[in-house]
């Protein structure tokens, strides 16, 4: 999840410097390095996409491994809801949000008033 993380932070530095380089050379006039800073962008882009191509192929191959040798997938769940969760849009926030405070009430790790309060302080926040 570091890895994914540090990648994700330094593909958002250099878009964010690639579009500011753009810009910079827009008002300035050079328009045949407009187009480079625009490849470079969609550089970044394939990028992103190689880097979640891989790393849905390592978190198969670790699926099957574990598998193959009957280890627990446990760590390898958490490490792909957490995945899933980031890629939810804003608009389901609250909702997973719900779920998860039912998922800890479920598993007796939060008590119904504890639930009961943070619902509130979720729905009211929101």
């Amino acid at each position: 999840m570091t890895a994914r993380t540090i990648v994700l932070v330094i593909l958002i530095i250099f878009a964010v410097l690639s579009l500011i380089l753009g810009i910079v050379l827009a008002v300035v006039g050079h328009w045949a390095l407009i187009f480079i800073a625009l490849f470079f962008l969609l550089l970044l882009w394939l990028l992103w996409v190689v880097w979640n191509v891989l790393l849905s192929f390592l978190c198969d191959v670790k699926l099957i491994r574990n598998k193959l040798y009957d280890e627990s997938n446990d760590a390898l769940n958490v490490f792909i809801k957490s995945k899933e969760k980031l890629e939810k849009s804003r608009s389901d926030y609250v909702d997973t949000q719900l779920e998860y405070l039912q998922e800890l009430l479920d598993a007796e790790v939060i008590t119904v008033e504890e639930y009961k309060q943070r619902k509130r302080e979720l729905i009211e926040e929101n």
